[in-house]
């Protein structure tokens, strides 16, 4: 599957999170922020580096998949 210019839909992340029985929360205390953080990056209210790269892997998705190429 080619990866999406814009990446995946928030949707589509969020069923990827909790499919891996990953949950925001812990995404965000492993990364020292507060707890509303991850939301807001894959709703793409923030962009994040750091934070989108921590969700991609904890997902085993690529970045780019994930995010695009414009991320």
């Amino acid at each position: 599957m080619k990866p999406e210019k814009d990446g995946m839909p928030p949707a589509k992340i969020r069923a990827l999170l909790i499919e891996n029985k990953v949950k925001q929360v812990d995404i965000a205390k492993d990364l020292g922020l507060s707890t509303g953080c991850p939301g807001r990056v894959i709703d793409r209210h923030y962009k994040s580096h750091r934070v989108q790269e921590a969700i991609a892997k904890s997902v085993k998705v690529p970045f780019e998949k994930m995010w695009g190429k414009a991320a």
